[in-house]
């Protein structure tokens, strides 16, 4: 088995183990149909990118995989590799190579596992030809909750949204003077991205982190809050081009466009108020500023290529009575990449950046 980890430096699978079964007994369109969405995919002929699987389509899978196994030892999934460790994509460390002297059964199928995520560029098995893989299940878009209004960007219902306030602006937009100030990882993109005015042409537009070295290769789920039990993360800080009033953030929107496998789990947004940070180096901010933060949302579920919005009037943004806002702190869930962020309100003061 040869495995190439090319371009992949900041997200490449940690760990990978790849499992293979003999299911010549099925025949003719069986041999495919048995995976959900297997055989359209050889019908179409195609090859879908930016896709991923509900976690219905996910179990369906699964169950698909345990009841095609048949009665014989020779007809179940057994480890062609047992869970082993990859390197990042760098050209001294990409290719992989594994030699399976003592494999000597008949095999039709292989089955991939990552653990827990990431990419790998190429994956080849020498030996007996086999089909070609099954289709991914479709991407379904994340459900709307309490907590925000989620648009997926395959809709056009962005009329949706609730009008803004007369007098409201998008006070983090880079036309209003808002900047990127620090991030703690900016492998594939950097924080000033988000605030730009026009929607991200592609992921490189946004702000995307390299994935965690030290991620477990299982998520565990906490089971009051059904988000990944992990305090694995990212932030970046924004400032904005004008300070809010007291209690004057009205709308934040988080948006993923275009990262559908690659978007972070959850999120959470906080505020500060500086009064002057001209004489604080933009990295010394968060350090400085940490017992000054304040939650406008607390951690919240994330989904692929949507617009995640959250309305003050909806009780969607905690309240920030009594308190201006001149920063804001996002951190994602633990790594992952955003398309834009942006923090509508009323403006108070002017906050001229830096030059």
């Amino acid at each position: 088995i040869e495995i190439d980890t090319a371009h992949f430096t900041g997200n490449h699978v940690p760990e990978i183990s790849i499992q293979g079964i003999d299911l010549s007994a099925l025949k003719g369109t069986d041999s495919v149909s048995w995976m959900p969405g297997a055989l359209e995919r050889i019908v179409s002929s195609e090859e879908k990118r930016g896709i991923g699987a509900s976690l219905d389509q996910v179990a369906a899978a699964q169950k698909a995989c345990e009841g095609v196994v048949g009665g014989g030892e020779d007809k179940k999934w057994r480890y062609l590799l047992e869970q082993t460790e990859l390197k990042p994509g760098y050209e001294e460390t990409r290719m992989h190579r594994f030699y399976l002297e003592n494999e000597d059964k008949a095999t039709t199928h292989v089955r991939v596992n990552y653990h827990p995520d990431g990419g790998v560029a190429r994956l080849k098995v020498w030996g007996i030809p086999s089909p070609s893989s099954p289709k991914p299940p479709l991407y379904s878009p994340a459900q709307t909750s309490h907590e925000c209004t989620v648009v997926p960007h395959s809709c056009s219902a962005s009329h949706f949204f609730p009008a803004l306030p007369t007098g409201c602006m998008e006070l983090s937009s880079s036309t209003m003077g808002g900047r990127g100030v620090h991030c703690s990882d900016r492998h594939y993109g950097i924080p000033s991205n988000l605030i730009q005015h026009m929607p991200g042409r592609d992921m490189g537009d946004g702000w995307e982190t390299a994935r965690h070295p030290d991620r477990p290769s299982i998520w565990v789920k906490n089971e009051e809050t059904g988000l990944l039990d992990s305090n694995l993360m990212d932030y970046c800080i924004l400032k904005l081009g004008s300070v809010s009033k007291e209690g004057g953030i009205c709308r934040i929107v988080l948006d993923t466009r275009h990262f559908r496998g690659n978007y972070p789990e959850s999120a959470k947004v906080e505020g500060c108020y500086i009064i002057n940070d001209a004489h604080i180096p933009d990295h010394e901010i968060e350090e400085q500023y940490k017992e000054s933060w304040f939650t406008l949302i607390p951690r919240s579920r994330l989904g692929p290529d949507s617009l995640h919005v959250y309305d003050a009037d909806l009780d969607q943004i905690e309240s920030c009575e009594g308190r201006k806002v001149s920063h804001v702190k996002v951190t994602i869930y633990p790594d992952g990449g955003l398309s834009r962020v942006r923090v509508y309100g009323f403006g108070d003061d002017v906050c001229y950046s830096r030059l």
